[in-house]
């Protein structure tokens, strides 16, 4: 199970907000980071499958 917790002190009304979008800003980073590296597996795969190198 992945978890990811951001927590920070800001004694301001508005700390729940910077929290909420430092993990909303780091949950898309890391998704299209996932994304990507699945794709170039993906790739590689298939270029391996039809004895293929990769551009590099």
């Amino acid at each position: 199970m992945n978890q990811f917790t951001v927590s920070i002190f800001c004694a301001t009304k508005e700390a729940a907000t910077i929290e909420q979008k430092l993990t909303e800003d780091f949950m898309s980073y890391w998704y299209a980071e996932i994304t990507h590296l699945k794709a170039n597996q993906q790739e590689q795969s298939t270029l391996e499958e039809n004895g293929t190198e990769a551009k590099t």
